[in-house]
């Protein structure tokens, strides 16, 4: 399951600028080091590539045929719900940041609904967390995209980056000691992968 939670932790990065996409090539390594130790008739593995168009759109950047496509697998009964649901939320916060400004905030109430309905069905998807995040931090609710952090920090999450985004918002909320320990974190961590 690490894995699964490392290509989320991908697609949630991916999505964002500055501090919020800093892990990119860190999480691309370490998910391609799990999947090579996977067996091919692992369920998981199935549930991968049954998303894996999505993923592949979203990567490229194309947002709304990655969300049409993501839809779609949701109505034909896709077996990987979960990750299909925070995957299309992640391509519904790249169409609300298009031009590289948040404007859509339509699309990021959506994306929202889609992390709800990811955590239903798995409350240990910390990309759901972290989109859900980055999404309220977007809308500039501080409080939200903080607690929605530390859930993910909570359930594991050992991406410096994630550290950073909570430092950054901690630095918004005025609790600057916090956010000086997340930062802290965040090169503690940096230095234990390089």
């Amino acid at each position: 399951m690490q894995w699964l939670r490392n290509l989320a932790i991908l697609f949630a990065t991916f999505m964002l600028e500055g501090l919020w996409g800093i892990a990119l090539v860190y999480t691309l390594l370490q998910i391609h080091r799990e999947v090579q130790q996977m067996k091919w008739d692992d369920p998981q593995v199935r549930a991968l590539r049954e998303h894996g168009v999505g993923h592949d759109l979203v990567q490229q950047g194309d947002f709304a045929e990655a969300l049409r496509y993501c839809t779609h697998q949701l109505h034909a009964g896709a077996s990987s719900k979960d990750c299909l649901y925070w995957l299309r939320a992640a391509a519904r916060l790249g169409l609300a940041d298009a031009d590289k400004k948040i404007t859509d905030g339509e699309q990021l109430e959506k994306a929202i609904a889609d992390c709800n309905e990811a955590l239903a069905r798995n409350l240990y998807l910390t990309a759901a967390y972290r989109i859900r995040a980055a999404c309220h931090y977007h809308m500039g609710d501080w409080v939200r995209a903080a607690e929605n952090l530390e859930y993910a920090l909570r359930l594991g999450e050992v991406d410096p980056t994630a550290y950073l985004q909570q430092a950054d918002v901690l630095q918004r909320l005025g609790r600057t000691e916090h956010a000086a320990a997340a930062a802290q974190r965040a090169r503690q961590l940096t230095a234990m992968n390089t």
